[in-house]
């Protein structure tokens, strides 16, 4: 099929030369023989003579120079030297200490594990009522408070695990019974139990020494 001058589709590119406004510069030749240079405003031959080079307005800035400029800003255009990577997790590892039992002086000691936390409950207790919507989270409140205090008495390699009952105080007797299995020439535990005219606080400290 060949396109001559009267087609619609040259006739719709006629209208749309045109339509150009006759002050924007007209674009550069491509031939090679012609020199490259931004002053010459004439119109270039081939298909792409008629097209402008750039949107340039005088007074005002380009759109290809607005969307360059925009594309600096972004963070795609910053070269990958220049982007901080978050600092990677250093995961620390320790050499074996080979050590099977606790040093001297940092064992267990149930006997002064004992003083310390009767003196401890009868400072925080003793003026306490029993009260049985409150008697859950005073057990929790006194476990961690326990635990936390006799911590540092013996060697960091124990286990500890606690166990708090609080009952109310009618001049009743209560037992408590327990059964483990461990090691008995490291591992030991402290029964305590303090009442006062509400209430009762058993408290219950097992120490499992970890090779």
């Amino acid at each position: 099929m060949t396109t001559t001058g009267s087609h619609p589709a040259m006739k719709i590119k006629k209208h749309i030369q045109l339509a150009v406004d006759p002050n924007r510069r007209p674009s550069q030749s491509n031939s090679p023989s012609q020199p490259d240079s931004t002053n010459d405003t004439s119109i270039g031959s081939g298909h792409n003579g008629g097209r402008r080079k750039s949107t340039y307005k005088p007074g005002g800035v380009g759109l290809v120079a607005a969307a360059m400029n925009f594309r600096r800003m972004t963070r795609a255009s910053i070269p990958n030297n220049q982007v901080q990577e978050p600092m990677p997790k250093v995961n620390v590892r320790y050499e074996n200490t080979y050590k099977m039992e606790p040093e001297d002086g940092t064992r267990f000691q149930y006997n002064a594990i004992e003083r310390k936390v009767y003196g401890l409950l009868e400072e925080q207790v003793k003026d306490l009522t029993y009260d049985a919507a409150t008697a859950a989270h005073l057990s929790q409140t006194v476990a961690d408070v326990v635990k936390n205090t006799v911590k540092g008495m013996f060697s960091p390699r124990y286990k500890l695990i606690t166990q708090v009952v609080v009952g109310q105080n009618q001049q009743q007797g209560m037992e408590a019974a327990s059964r483990c299995l461990w090691d008995d020439s490291k591992d030991n535990f402290a029964s305590i139990c303090y009442k006062n005219k509400s209430m009762t606080v058993t408290v219950l400290i097992f120490g499992c020494y970890f090779e």
